[in-house]
């Protein structure tokens, strides 16, 4: 199994995101809202508890646009 995600790991993901294009805000419930290019938005935990939470995270965003290279 893996660990858990933890912020800094989205925060290099965001990162890399912005520099594409995209916009990520902290929403007033501390989730990340990630808002791609062309304007659809995700929603994902602040700090997800799930080992797969970032798995998943890089899941939805690569099928929204986001080249992540791995």
């Amino acid at each position: 199994m893996g660990r858990n995600a933890s912020r800094k790991d989205i925060d290099q993901l965001a990162k890399r995101a912005k520099k594409q294009g995209w916009i990520i805000e902290i929403t007033r419930g501390c989730h990340y809202r990630w808002v791609n290019p062309e304007g659809q938005v995700y929603h994902s935990p602040y700090s997800p508890s799930d080992w797969r939470g970032l798995l998943n995270l890089k899941s939805a965003l690569r099928k929204m646009g986001l080249k992540l290279d791995e």
